[in-house]
């Protein structure tokens, strides 16, 4: 009995970041010089990898993760340069002009059918993400490698919900519940900044106070505790209810709406959850007792 029990509460929080980056041609506005001059023409392999990789970072990727460029050549009439984010290394593309950035070339559908791989050992009875594209994207890019269909269903009223009401959801589909509680924290005056104009505006220690810090929040935005305010009563209200049901629970969000999450599972205090990193395409399993108490995790 206690086995069963234990089996049923094991919760594949299989929390996912994976698929960050959006396959095909990335149009990159025109580069400027200090003075805020469009540069004419072709730009060196270095400045236009530069460029490519300030854009990722900017506008692709989480925050929290970061891509670094390891090197740049010339190939065929475009650069091809190789940058890493985590502990995983891509190749991808820019035109000379710096204007298409190509990130076909960063294959996320191995790291996807991995993840499903994982999860299949596992099980999984419903998902749970955020409508950001790099969240659904990732959800989808999984359930490729699934003989599952996913159902994307909306919990925040308005007509996404109305229309995509599926009364019949049969055993051939996985139900993936969407919701803007899940979201990536918002940064406010900060959003579409990258990390070098943000720190030359606001000065560098502000910026760390604002990326690092649980209760100081940036102009006009959110600051973790506010992510813990919104996402955890969600998370209470639908994904504790599916858990006390014996379901296993996939949760693919960006990393803030993570940490909140995590906070609360593990009781993380105020002062230790900056320290909290998850990993970039990363899958963790949590396991919880009959209470939902945190008993243990494995990083998969």
């Amino acid at each position: 009995m206690q086995t069963d029990s234990i089996k049923k509460n094991l919760v594949p929080a299989a929390i996912v970041i994976a698929g960050l980056l959006v396959a095909g041609a990335v149009y990159i506005n025109q580069a400027k010089d200090k003075a805020g001059k469009e540069i004419p023409g072709i730009l060196s392999s270095q400045q236009a990898a530069d460029k490519a990789i300030n854009y990722i970072n900017t506008t692709l990727l989480a925050s929290g993760t970061a891509a670094s460029l390891l090197n740049v050549a010339d190939q065929n009439g475009i650069y091809k340069f190789q940058l890493k984010i985590g502990d995983q290394q891509y190749d991808s593309y820019v035109t000379k002009d710096g204007q298409l950035l190509f990130t076909q070339a960063i294959n996320i559908g191995e790291k996807a059918r991995e993840i499903m791989n994982k999860i299949s050992q596992i099980g999984m009875d419903v998902v749970y993400t955020s409508p950001l594209f790099r969240n659904e994207d990732t959800v989808a890019r999984i359930l490729e490698h699934s003989t599952k269909y996913p159902m994307f269903i909306h919990l925040d009223g308005g007509k996404m919900q109305k229309w995509g009401k599926f009364a019949d959801i049969s055993e051939s589909d996985m139900p993936v519940f969407v919701s803007e509680k899940l979201n990536e924290r918002y940064y406010g005056e900060l959003q579409g900044l990258n990390k070098g104009e943000t720190k030359r505006r606001y000065g560098e220690e502000k910026v760390q106070l604002w990326r690092r810090s649980y209760e100081t929040a940036p102009p006009g935005g959110e600051s973790l505790k506010d992510v813990v305010k919104r996402t955890i009563p969600f998370y209470k209200k639908y994904i504790e209810k599916d858990l006390k049901e014996g379901k296993k629970v996939l949760i693919v969000a960006s990393h803030n709406s993570l940490r909140a999450i995590l906070k609360y599972v593990e009781k993380i205090s105020d002062n230790d959850i900056i320290n909290l990193e998850i990993p970039y395409g990363g899958l963790t399993e949590y396991e919880l007792d009959e209470s939902l108490n945190f008993k243990n995790k494995k990083i998969l």
